[in-house]
């Protein structure tokens, strides 16, 4: 119940709404704090006044009636009146402050609350304005108790409690009191000033990070669009030219069935269609790259069982290692584990793998192994390896050969077609399935590709990079 009386009372008395400019400013947050000191000192001021009230009568005391009665009236009058500036009220509450404080010590000395009100008349200043007019307070509170002590040197307030003071215990108090004043106004005003220099940079900071948002929004926005562009415009460029390829091939192979008795023409044809299939095949190669380096790549994530994918795809590899004389071996011992990716990629991944071991092999075998790898700092993992007794790869050429259009061999007399792409495409989906590739091989004695894919597990997010 106190709380809502408290809360309506800050609505009441609240200030209005700062000016935009002072938002993020010492300024902006003097002005929010003000209402709710003004609502505490006046329940301290309304509590204190009816007992004080009392005594004062009883004891005939009315210079403190009076004092205290037109002090409280004038702060009802800057609470209430809606239209006063927030200057204004701040110095009419400070004002209040430093006239209750001397009143007070002058009225009651020693035993009265004045020295506490003269007290907080430099603090709440230091709360409420700059340094500069708090330094004036200060001063206005030193040059106000030398004067009272010149009054009491001279017999001028011995009506008064003040009078109680010996000149001695009033020099002392005197500085203590101007000492501890000054040192706790000056320490809250530096508070004040670091706090408004915080919130100056804290605006800045934001500020910045606004506008560094908003162009990377904008820059977002246009990537964005350039990849629909692009997208948009191999989709375009591979229809246009898928279709007059087909086209040349489907008429070639018309010709093989009319003119199987002709040699020279079955020569050519068989040209025309290892052409056209090469050119169908960069094709592909160079459409499946801008589809795996595109920001957010269309997939179907699902479970897939490795082992079980590679088994559907040696088939057509033992073809095309049967027309080299090569063995394909093949070693799958992780059968039950599972991973999460897209089955038509996954299976672009294994094939780019074995075509290449077969494309560069001459003598020998392709073997592909599958095995379970253990991890006590992750999960676990599938090694899937791909060897043969191949040609090799160069040291110094390794690190090149992920490189979309690099191979270990560059330019027009390269010994083998193929324009470059199948590893890049294989390490960029690997990596988007959460999975790495690496490569180890000796020029000369073969290579092996292993890719690690994280093991599907019930329960667990996989993370797509």
């Amino acid at each position: 119940m106190i709380f809502n009386i408290l809360n309506k009372l800050f609505e009441k008395f609240k200030l209005s709404t700062p000016p935009a400019a002072l938002k993020s400013s010492i300024n902006y947050w003097r002005h929010l704090i003000f209402p709710h000191l003004r609502v505490v000192i006046f329940l301290f001021i309304v509590l204190a006044y009816l007992p004080t009230l009392y005594v004062t009568i009883r004891f005939q005391n009315w210079y403190i009636v009076a004092l205290s009665t037109v002090m409280l009236l004038w702060f009802v009058y800057l609470i209430f009146h809606q239209n006063l500036k927030y200057q204004f009220k701040v110095y009419g509450f400070l004002g209040m402050l430093y006239l209750l404080g001397i009143g007070g010590i002058i009225l009651n000395g020693p035993i009265g609350s004045g020295w506490l009100w003269f007290f907080t008349f430099p603090l709440f200043a230091s709360i409420l304005l700059d340094f500069e007019k708090v330094l004036i307070a200060i001063i206005l509170n030193t040059l106000t108790l030398i004067t009272l002590g010149f009054f009491l040197y001279f017999d001028m307030l011995a009506d008064f409690h003040i009078s109680e003071y010996s000149l001695f215990d009033w020099i002392t108090n005197s500085f203590n009191f101007i000492c501890l004043n000054f040192i706790t106004a000056i320490s809250v005003s530096f508070l004040m000033t670091g706090l408004g220099s915080t919130l100056v940079e804290e605006k800045k900071a934001k500020s910045a990070l606004r506008l560094e948002k908003a162009k990377l929004s904008i820059a977002k926005e246009k990537a964005e669009e350039v990849n629909k562009l692009k997208s948009n415009f191999l989709d375009n460029i591979s229809h246009e030219i898928r279709t007059p390829i087909n086209g040349i091939l489907g008429v070639n192979q018309i010709i093989q069935m009319e003119y199987p008795a002709d040699p020279h023409l079955q020569h050519y044809t068989e040209m025309i269609e290892n052409s056209g299939k090469r050119l169908l095949k960069t094709l592909n190669h160079i459409i499946e790259m801008a589809r795996a380096h595109a920001e957010i790549p269309e997939m179907k994530l699902e479970e897939l069982n490795p082992s079980q994918m590679i088994q559907s795809i040696t088939p057509h590899i033992q073809l095309l290692a049967q027309q080299k004389n090569l063995q394909l071996e093949t070693k799958l011992q992780a059968k039950s584990s599972l991973v999460i990716a897209d089955r038509k990629v996954f299976h672009q991944i294994i094939s780019h793998l074995l075509e290449n071991a077969v494309k560069f092999t001459e003598k020998g075998s392709v073997k592909i192994t599958t095995s379970l790898v253990h991890s006590l700092r992750g999960p676990s993992e599938i090694s899937i390896k791909v060897q043969d007794t191949g040609i090799g790869i160069s040291h110094d050429k390794l690190e090149r050969i992920f490189i979309p259009f690099e191979q270990e061999e560059n330019g027009t007399k390269k010994e083998f077609e193929g324009p470059g792409l199948g590893l890049s495409v294989v390490k960029k989906y690997t990596e988007i399935f959460g999975g790495s590739i690496r490569v180890v091989s000796e020029k000369g004695f073969g290579s092996l590709f292993e890719i690690k894919l994280p093991v599907f597990q019930k329960l667990s997010k996989v993370e797509i990079k």
